[in-house]
């Protein structure tokens, strides 16, 4: 995953206000993010934000973090010897009980079923 994250992201379809979200959310997923911190980094306004990202991505702004931390949650499973709570922090949960409900829910899988089937 340290190839694909460390990847410059272009979308180079995409308004540059949403470029930027989008490689700010790829670049701090480990970290608490939410709409208004995206809106933040980008000095607009998080109404404005929403809208245009919804717009540009055809996702909410929730959808596409869930996606994107299901993603690297996913890879990770398969693909290292991390523990949980060590992919916990690396998508920015931090509650692993509540990690296990989210993957299972998002995924209907659960992380030990992923890491399994490897």
């Amino acid at each position: 995953f340290r190839r694909l994250a460390q990847r410059q992201v272009a979308y180079p379809d995409k308004h540059p206000d949403i470029r930027e979200v989008l490689k700010y959310i790829e670049n701090n997923l480990d970290e608490k993010i939410t709409l208004e911190s995206a809106a933040t980094h980008i000095y607009k306004n998080s109404a404005h934000l929403s809208r245009l990202f919804h717009k540009e991505t055809g996702k909410t702004f929730s959808e596409y973090l869930i996606s994107k931390r299901i993603e690297k949650a996913t890879y990770l499973l398969q693909e290292t010897s991390l523990s949980v709570a060590e992919i916990c922090e690396q998508i920015g949960i931090e509650n692993i009980h509540y990690f296990y409900r989210f993957y299972k829910r998002e995924t209907g899988r659960t992380p030990n079923d992923v890491r399994e089937r490897e």
